[in-house]
């Protein structure tokens, strides 16, 4: 016990040490203001870099500002940013994402309307501002910089091989449920057992969140939780759930589905024998670097119940940027360097080499230099987007299975009948636990919007 507190000492004193070197800004080079930023993306390290020597170059050279980045890779960021907060030597400005409840309640941050040209500048985000993640108590923390979206990955060659086709021979992507469940019916009836329609991973704990709640809502109108409502609407999915089991029924899911984890459907679905998949924007990557896709495939939007779309398609903000206290501090070269990060040209540079998606489909006015990639294209197309409100599930103590355990046990058990009732018992188990929560003290308002609505104008 003494030897790990003792270890502990020095690498407390280590990391305040080296904070010290790297921390707060330094007027000592002729009165030149420094600026210090923090990110976790080390895979945008060249981009970030690059744009940043050119803010000091030209931007900076003019008003005596230098801008340094700081990479800090994996789960050591966030130890290392706390550090830094907890000894005051934090960056003026750190990427936070959706942390900001948690350090805006510390006081480590600064809203951004209390710096000086902070509100003007907020009012280009505020359809995108999102609780509990940019705005906290009312206040505007953080702005998003980057999203994650949902589509359905397909490959062409078996659709082709099939006979899934347009009027031009080429792979028809499927618009809806009755699309997909017949596509995926052909392949696994013609693959003869080497060859499978689609492919579920059931065996990953979060399944039941990115294969099913954030992919289907645009069928649903909400992803579980109804942010007009402040309640949960689990039984609103009753039908996702008694769809895929039609698919399962129909033999057209690629077998031992309980056990297989996402890392291994995807490289299933890389190999070429997997007709479709659900996917993420990270994906993109995975089947271009991690699994190379040894097929042609392509991406479509989720496809829905019916023909006529109703909702708009789930978008989540998986990254954003704030002013530290540090940051407030010296305000005025801080805000520089933060409205440069923030840039539409620099957010556009970031979609043209396939570091980052776009919050805003404006954003891709910008793009000079198209991405040849054409996944990273259907990824990045953000237009009728709704951005994901979180709910207030880690507030609550729910009793028994959480919906993710059940969505996942309806799937197996296969069994239709059985839907309705159990998510209605889900809905009645949360609610209640939502309830319980606000006696306890939770801020319902926070997590509530009535004029929430993602239907399709």
């Amino acid at each position: 016990m003494k030897k790990s507190f003792l270890l502990f000492i020095c690498f407390l004193t280590a990391a305040l040490t080296n904070l010290a070197a790297n921390g707060q800004n330094d007027d000592s080079a002729g009165g030149v203001k420094t600026v210090h930023v923090w990110t976790i993306n080390a895979h945008a390290k060249d981009v970030l870099s690059e744009s940043l020597e050119t803010f000091n170059q030209t931007i900076g050279k003019e008003k005596g500002i230098t801008a340094e980045l700081r990479v800090i890779g994996g789960g050591n960021y966030w130890d290392s940013l706390e550090v830094a907060f907890a000894a005051g030597e934090e960056p003026e400005i750190a990427g936070v994402y959706q942390n900001t409840p948690q350090y805006a309640e510390s006081g480590w941050l600064v809203p951004i309307t209390e710096i000086d040209g902070g509100s003007e500048f907020i009012r280009d985000y505020e359809e995108y501002l999102v609780p509990n993640n940019n705005v906290y108590k009312g206040k505007i923390y953080t702005l998003p910089y980057n999203v994650l979206t949902s589509r359905l990955v397909y490959n062409k060659e078996l659709f082709v091989k099939n006979g899934i086709v347009d009027e031009k021979g080429e792979a028809k992507a499927p618009e809806t449920w009755d699309d997909m469940r017949e596509a995926a019916r052909i392949i696994t009836e013609n693959g003869k057992g080497e060859e499978f329609g689609y492919v579920l991973p059931l065996g990953w704990p979060e399944a039941g969140r990115w294969e099913i709640l954030n992919t289907f809502c645009s069928s649903v109108g909400h992803a579980g939780y109804d942010v007009a409502a402040g309640e949960y609407r689990y039984a609103d999915f009753a039908p996702v759930i008694e769809f895929l089991i039609d698919m399962q029924q129909d033999g057209s899911w690629f077998p031992g589905y309980t056990n297989i984890i996402n890392d291994n459907a995807r490289a299933m679905f890389s190999e070429g024998k997997i007709g479709m998949k659900l996917a993420m924007g990270w994906d993109v990557g995975v089947y271009t670097n991690q699994f190379p896709a040894k097929m042609d495939w392509g991406v479509t939007t989720v496809p829905t119940m019916n023909a006529r779309k109703e909702y708009k398609d789930f978008m989540r903000v998986s990254g954003s940027y704030a002013i530290t206290r540090n940051g407030a501090r010296n305000s005025e070269a801080t805000f520089e360097v933060f409205k440069y990060l923030y840039d539409f040209n620099m957010l556009a540079k970031l979609f043209e080499t396939e570091k980052f998606l776009p919050y805003n489909p404006a954003i891709m006015d910008y793009v000079e230099n198209k991405p040849e990639n054409t996944a990273w294209l259907a990824f990045g197309d953000v237009k009728d987007h709704f951005v994901e409100v979180p709910d207030p599930g880690s507030s609550l103590r729910i009793m028994g299975e959480t919906v993710f355990q059940t969505i996942t046990r309806l799937l197996v058990e296969g069994d239709k009948s059985a839907v309705a009732a159990a998510l209605a018992d889900t809905d009645k188990r949360y609610n209640k636990a939502l309830s319980e929560a606000v006696e306890d003290g939770l801020d319902l308002s926070t997590y509530t919007d009535p004029s929430w609505d993602i239907r399709l104008k």
